[in-house]
Parts: C-alpha cells; sequence; structure tokens
C-alpha cells in the first residue's frame, strides 16, 4: 500500500554539467502531472509524463529539473534567423510608414522576441543526455515510492486499529441490541395488557403486530454486513497499489449500514455506538484521501 505524499530526489551527470530531479507529490483524486520545463527542454515532456505514469496512479505530482550550468551549455540552440529578418523587416515597414525616428533593432530587442532559440527535438529525443535525464529520473521516483511505501505501511496500521474497534463496537451492538428487542417487546406487551385490562394476549392480530414490530427492530442483516465490509477492508490493505478508491468505496457502504442500524434501534447506549463508529469511519475516509 503507497502513500500519495512523498518526496524524491537524485543528481545527475551529463558531459561534466551536474543536474538535480526532484519529485514531489501530494494528495489528489486523480493523477495530475506539473512538469517544470525550461523551453529548451520540453522536447522531454512525453517522455518524462510516461515514465511517471508508469509508477504514480494518483496524486498531484510536480516535476522539477535544475542544472549546476545552464541547460544551453548542453543543449545545442540555433538562432532563427529567418524569424529575425521577418521581425526586423516588418519593424522598418513599420517604421517608414509612420515616420518614426527610433534606432534600429538592437541585440537586446531580438532576445524578447518568443521562439528565437529553437532546438532539433529529433535529435535530443534518442540522445544520451535524454537517456541520462530519464535514468535520473526512475532514481528519484525510485526514492519517491520507497518514502510513499514508507508512509503507506504507517496508514496501513492505523486502518488496521480503527478497524479492530469498528468491529469490537459492532459486536456490542449486535449483543445489545438481542438484549433491547426482548426488553422492548416485553413493554410493548405490558402496555397492551393494561391498555386492553387483559393478562394474556391471545389475539392472533396483536401478535402478528408484535412479530412485525420485532422485525423492524432486527439489524442483523446490517450487523453482516458491515462485518463483510470490515473483513474486506483488511484483505484490501493486503493489495500492493490503486487501492484507495477500492477502500473509499467500502467506508461509503459502511456508513449506509451503520446509519440504517441507527434509524433502526431505540437505544440510547447503541445511539452512542453508532456514533462513535459513524466518528471511527470518517477518519478512514480522511486517510484514504491519501492513499493511491
Amino acid at each position: 500500500m503507497k502513500s500519495m505524499t512523498g518526496f524524491g530526489r537524485f543528481e545527475g551527470d551529463y558531459d561534466g554539467n551536474k543536474f538535480q530531479v526532484e519529485i514531489y507529490s501530494v494528495n489528489s483524486r486523480y493523477l495530475n502531472i506539473d512538469l517544470n520545463l525550461s523551453q529548451n527542454l520540453l522536447f522531454l515532456q512525453e517522455p518524462i509524463n510516461k515514465l511517471l505514469k508508469q509508477h504514480i496512479s494518483r496524486g498531484n505530482v510536480k516535476y522539477r529539473i535544475t542544472f549546476s550550468k545552464s541547460e544551453n551549455s548542453i543543449i545545442n540552440t540555433k538562432i532563427n534567423k529567418d524569424l529575425i529578418k521577418n521581425y526586423i523587416n516588418e519593424l522598418r515597414t513599420v517604421k517608414r510608414e509612420f515616420n518614426l525616428k527610433n534606432n534600429d533593432v538592437s541585440i537586446s530587442d531580438l532576445l524578447l522576441i518568443p521562439d528565437i532559440f529553437s532546438t532539433d527535438s529529433k535529435d535530443l529525443e534518442n540522445s544520451e543526455f535524454t537517456k541520462s535525464i530519464l535514468s535520473c529520473t526512475e532514481k528519484a521516483l525510485d526514492n519517491l515510492i520507497e518514502m510513499e511505501l514508507q508512509e503507506g505501511e504507517f496508514i496501513k496500521k492505523s486502518f488496521l486499529k480503527i478497524i479492530e474497534n469498528i468491529r469490537e463496537e459492532n459486536v456490542i451492538i449486535k449483543k445489545l441490541q438481542r438484549e433491547n428487542i426482548v426488553q422492548h417487546l416485553e413493554k410493548l406487551k405490558e402496555r397492551v395488557k393494561k391498555l386492553l385490562d387483559i393478562k394474556t394476549i391471545d389475539d392472533d392480530s396483536i401478535q402478528k403486530e408484535i412479530v412485525l414490530l420485532a422485525d423492524k427492530l432486527d439489524i442483523s442483516e446490517e450487523n453482516e454486513r458491515l462485518e463483510s465490509h470490515i473483513e474486506q477492508f483488511k484483505k484490501y490493505l493486503d493489495y500492493d497499489e490503486n487501492i484507495g478508491k477500492r477502500l473509499t468505496f467500502l467506508i461509503q457502504e459502511s456508513f449506509r449500514e451503520i446509519a440504517t442500524t441507527g434509524n433502526k434501534v431505540n437505544s440510547s447506549e447503541i445511539s452512542q455506538k453508532v456514533v462513535e463508529i459513524k466518528n471511527q469511519l470518517e477518519i478512514l475516509r480522511e486517510q484514504c484521501q491519501n492513499i493511491q
């Protein structure tokens, strides 16, 4: 079981230029990847995305590469001369048309042109530089996953403790309700006897009403389904990945069963147990938001 919270870092070296890959991951309902890449490194977007998706199923993931020197010292950039020519010609046309007297275009002006520098991404995609970046990314991913597994193991222990508390409370509710039904029916019988001023209840219709009432107070099915959800929850905790949504679904179903139980019972003692189980389920639901 893996948490969605983690951090991985690894340092690499290419042609004497050291670089560092950092990967952060926090909670998110879906997988969202944010790659912090400079314009010169956009050709890495697809392979890095593919690599991250192979190892991460859910979470808000931030990826960053930093270099000890500028990546321009590694990547051969080319100046788009055609773009510059068009830019200068257009500016001169505007200058003549509006009779402007500004000086000609300076180098600093040219550097402001978008996409003035370009790289041959086709050559770079299969280059040793790209392989070095992806290898470093895999190592950072290993560190990230190790942290996520450690956090996941801690959450798993917490889950098992909470689930056991819920199971124990459910057993107590089942026992209390058996006693509660007997007491409730006895009180009902005594009230009927008192109202009708009789010693015994022989009327079949009254007997049937008592049976129906007992059936309405029966929560054995809810107890059994909640117990089943608990056992399934424990099994999912041993799965390797993609269990967050499954656990969340089981918690929703458990909420439904315990809510029905609360509606059926007529006992303050049982109602307190129902509230306690709901609180425990709420803790589980919150922690499930951090599970992949």
